[in-house]
């Protein structure tokens, strides 16, 4: 939440139920949902859709349970303003930014630059994934972009899978072993002089399947996926940091596109990447006139930056005061327990998408 272009109360909650971590972002504020003067969405909900509904016709029928599953997430944000006016009883004006804008609003407009090069990496945005971008007087403009399928959030979503850890915990590991899987992820990404890349879509089928099958990397890596939680030997080890250093070369090529396209030195950076440590401190150490990173994290990091782009383009609010961040801007959100309506609701919402997917597939194949 923001007053007077300043952040008040991050809540960081579940992304498919929204509702409560608003009430509660509410309660730390002490403000009611009535006195609200906007309410802003950090996503585009109809572009998502298209994207997913685009995914899924070129992969049907094989792509009908990851639509599913992706388009679920979506229903709180479809009926917006009845959802609104029944949950937190608001009414007022509602409004709407794209992902990759929220989360480069996050980093430029809590930064002490007032211009500076956007580099947004796993961003999971409407279209893309990963953006650079120039901040000039607070306001954001994109000079390119990457589009799905080629994500870094993908690529190493498998790695987690493939490893058995979650994305953050590969790259601290990634300390302990040596890049020797280099030329074996060289097969994977194609790497531009620009940190553009695009990925073999061959090993791939995270457009099919929830849960990615690691064939192919099982032969590339010499070995199985583990088991969540599993110990990790040397070879795992070697993988992460092998993972790690594309990263970190994909995200310096990134940078250093970034600046030259916005023509300043100073360097803003959000999306998820923000967790991984190791490639922030790469990044730092590269940047010596000015780096920030966005402060909160998660979905925590889309919603502060919407608050703040919405109070400064709607009602010209000045940017926020240096040292202004909301306190406990990573307070979480116990998850909320879920009801006979909402699993009715899941079911309705499953066999609509259904119904969808199929009347398109059967329009596609004619």
């Amino acid at each position: 939440m923001a007053r007077d272009g300043n952040l008040v109360a991050i809540v960081d909650g579940d992304e498919t139920m929204p509702w409560a971590a608003a009430s509660l972002c509410l309660q730390k504020s002490q403000v009611l949902a009535s006195n609200l003067d906007a309410v802003v969405w950090a996503e585009k909900p109809l572009m998502t859709l298209d994207r997913l509904i685009c995914s899924a016709l070129a992969n049907a029928p094989a792509g009908f349970q990851v639509f599913s599953q992706s388009a679920r997430r979506l229903a709180p944000a479809l009926p917006l303003s009845s959802q609104l006016r029944l949950r937190l009883e608001f009414s007022g004006l509602l409004l709407f930014t794209e992902s990759l804008e929220a989360l480069a609003a996050s980093a430029l407009l809590e930064s002490p630059f007032d211009d500076a090069a956007i580099l947004v990496a796993g961003g999971h945005g409407e279209w893309s994934d990963c953006a650079l971008g120039t901040g000039r007087a607070g306001n954001v403009e994109f000079s390119t972009q990457i589009d799905f399928p080629h994500s870094l959030s993908a690529l190493w979503n498998i790695f987690s899978h493939y490893l058995g850890a979650a994305p953050a915990a590969i790259a601290e590991r990634s300390l302990h072993g040596s890049p020797s899987f280099s030329e074996a992820l060289g097969e994977l990404v194609d790497l531009k002089e620009d940190g553009s890349f695009r990925l073999d879509l061959g090993y791939f089928d995270f457009y099919t399947r929830a849960a990615p099958r690691c064939a192919r990397l099982e032969s590339l890596f010499g070995g199985p996926p583990l088991p969540a939680r599993a110990p990790w030997s040397g070879r795992e080890a070697d993988i992460a940091a092998s993972l790690q250093k594309l990263t970190e070369e994909i995200l310096r090529r990134m940078a250093a596109e970034a600046r030259r396209r916005s023509r300043t030195a100073e360097l803003c950076v959000a999306g998820s990447i923000v967790a991984n440590r190791p490639a922030m401190e790469r990044l730092k150490a590269d940047s010596p006139a000015g780096f920030f990173v966005a402060p909160a994290a998660g979905a925590a990091q889309r919603a502060a930056g919407a608050a703040l782009l919405g109070s400064r383009r709607t009602f010209h609010t000045p940017r926020p005061r240096p040292g202004s961040q909301a306190q406990s801007p990573a307070a979480s959100l116990p998850l909320a327990q879920r009801t006979a309506a909402d699993t009715a609701f899941d079911v309705v919402i499953d066999l609509a998408l259904g119904a969808v997917y199929y009347l398109g597939f059967a329009v596609y194949s004619l």
